[in-house]
């Protein structure tokens, strides 16, 4: 997912501050074993079917084809603690994750990066939250498939995955950092160093906080399915697959 510029910026002026080094995006996708996307996106999302069956994500299923057609199925969604997933990255040793290179590439963060001087950039989610479907609402909907529809057929492949949880907001901020972590200007002087549409440049002069105010999935968790084997009548099972798992498919 790309941010297009006239999504942009509502930029304002803020201090800068240290991440606790105990928390941050990176952490949290950890902690609660998500798999970040391989970009970031706006949809396909929870219900999405996807394998790696060219050593690449790829959409089998889009939600909307069947899982949103379920009227039984209700996906929820749960505010995050938006202070545990403030990330400060050393940009020069390269993101681990995608975010920060892809999310504002019109503006050319690592121009900016550069003409600042700044050694290290903020991250932070806008009203992240977390969008899940159940395991047992899941099976019973499988269940009810006619076993030729194509949905049950995408779900039940062993070798595809169900997007059952994400993890998304409703934008980024990007915060240049100095040695001492204090927030750095985007004076006259840096943007002549940087090649920015004008539009872009009236916007950011003299700010010290980057904002675009776009919705952003950037993890995920995901089921395989299967039935017990030698019990006739039974629901199918989601179960869930490990960030480890899904990074073994994508590199077979």
């Amino acid at each position: 997912m790309r941010v297009t510029a006239s999504a942009i910026l509502s930029l304002v002026m803020f201090t800068g501050c240290a991440s606790n080094p105990h928390t941050g995006l990176n952490s949290y996708l950890k902690k609660f074993d998500y798999t970040a996307f391989s970009l970031p996106r706006a949809t396909d999302g929870v219900g999405t079917v996807i394998d790696f069956k060219n050593k690449y994500e790829s959409i089998v299923v889009r939600a909307d084809d069947c899982v949103l057609r379920g009227k039984d199925l209700k996906i929820t969604e749960r505010k995050v603690f938006a202070a545990d997933l403030d990330e400060k990255i050393n940009w020069n040793a390269g993101a681990s994750f995608s975010i920060p290179k892809v999310i504002l590439e019109f503006i050319d963060l690592a121009g900016i990066v550069k003409a600042s001087g700044a050694l290290s950039v903020k991250v932070s989610l806008k009203s992240p939250f977390e969008q899940y479907i159940s395991r047992s609402q899941f099976s019973n909907f499988i269940d009810q498939l006619a076993e030729d529809d194509k949905c049950k057929s995408a779900f039940i492949d062993p070798k595809n995955l169900i997007i059952n949880q994400t993890l998304g907001a409703q934008g980024l901020t990007y915060e240049f950092l100095d040695s001492s972590d204090n927030s750095i200007s985007l004076s006259a002087k840096i943007l002549d160093q940087v090649d920015l549409k004008p539009e872009i440049r009236r916007a950011i002069e003299g700010k010290a906080k980057l904002e675009a105010n776009e919705l952003i999935l950037v993890g995920y968790r995901a089921w395989t399915v299967s039935r017990p084997a030698g019990i006739a009548g039974t629901n199918f099972e989601p179960k869930e697959i490990s960030a480890q798992e899904v990074e073994a498919r994508r590199v077979k």
